[in-house]
């Protein structure tokens, strides 16, 4: 009901509805649920949230009646409802740079960057693992980084950035590798998907889009994602990055041209206006970093 209803996303958020839906998952912050009936109303409980979100007024009740400070403690306690708590943030900090910062304060880097790192680590419950595994749970936790540097500033800003640097790169080294997995897998999307999309126009869909929501479904959007971390990074004044970038790019196999591609093309497929209860300008943000991107290319390749 509240999935695909955005009066229902509003009503669910209304009032103390935010407050009420935060109470109802509280009691699971540190323990499994005793069946799979249990954890099933457990997740349909944690995707009413997620549903809600989709409405900023809802963000902010989150923030309000401190949402974030509860699902980092779930992270922390790496039950079975962490993972559901991950995804809940990811929803919570899309747009939100309250929640950002919220995040931060409550001490969330800890928890999120092992998991980065070792999506895994999030869920060590006996109990089933919940669907959608360490896929679903990377692509939340890279999700999560992009709204970290893209909303904080100062010093929270400078944490972030400060994570990718610490133990030797070792972040940065797995940020550059799931570029690589990212980019074969997009890259990889067949050839026949192109072909049969040019046979016919489907629910109102030009066959490049229709290749370009095929190239989603194999990760597009997490990649851009990754990249867009990668745009950020290099911006940074930090002693190290940009040349350990470079190295692992050339090990690999990649080229930071593949980085200025996806960049531009995810300006490009970007709406001009911004979505409701956005304080950034997504477009101008999405483009700053592809010019980034182009001038740092350039200046590398020694082009003027």
């Amino acid at each position: 009901l509240c999935q695909n209803s955005e009066a229902n996303q509003k009503r669910v958020g209304a009032g103390e509805g935010m407050d009420r839906l935060l109470q109802l998952v509280a009691g699971w912050k540190k323990k499994d649920p005793k069946d799979e009936d249990e954890a099933e109303m457990i997740q349909n409980l944690f995707n009413v949230i997620c549903s809600a979100l989709l409405i900023p007024e809802n963000q902010n009740a989150l923030v309000e009646g401190e949402g974030v400070e509860l699902m980092v403690i779930m992270l922390q306690a790496r039950k079975f409802a962490a993972k559901c708590a991950l995804k809940v943030l990811d929803y919570a900090m899309l747009r939100n740079s309250s929640a950002c910062e919220r995040f931060v304060n409550a001490m969330g880097l800890k928890t999120l960057f092992p998991a980065f790192l070792k999506p895994s680590s999030i869920f060590q419950s006996k109990l089933k693992a919940l669907k959608g595994g360490a896929k679903e749970d990377e692509e939340h936790v890279v999700s999560i980084i992009s709204s970290l540097l893209l909303r904080l500033s100062g010093e929270q800003h400078s944490r972030v950035v400060g994570k990718f640097v610490e133990n030797n790169f070792e972040k940065l080294d797995r940020l550059i590798e799931l570029h690589e997995k990212y980019f074969t897998k997009v890259q990889n999307v067949e050839a026949d998907d192109e072909e049969d999309a040019e046979d016919e126009e489907e629910g109102g869909l030009t066959p490049a889009e229709k290749f370009y929501m095929a190239r989603l479904d194999k990760g597009l959007f997490t990649l851009q994602q990754v990249d867009t971390i990668v745009a950020f990074l290099l911006s940074e004044a930090v002693e190290g990055i940009q040349k350990r970038t470079s190295m692992l790019m050339h090990q690999s196999g990649g080229s930071l041209e593949q980085v200025v591609s996806i960049l531009t093309e995810y300006n490009e497929n970007m709406g001009d206006e911004k979505n409701a209860g956005e304080d950034l300008n997504m477009k101008e943000v999405s483009g700053d970093l592809a010019a980034f991107m182009k001038d740092y290319l350039g200046s590398i390749n020694g082009v003027s």
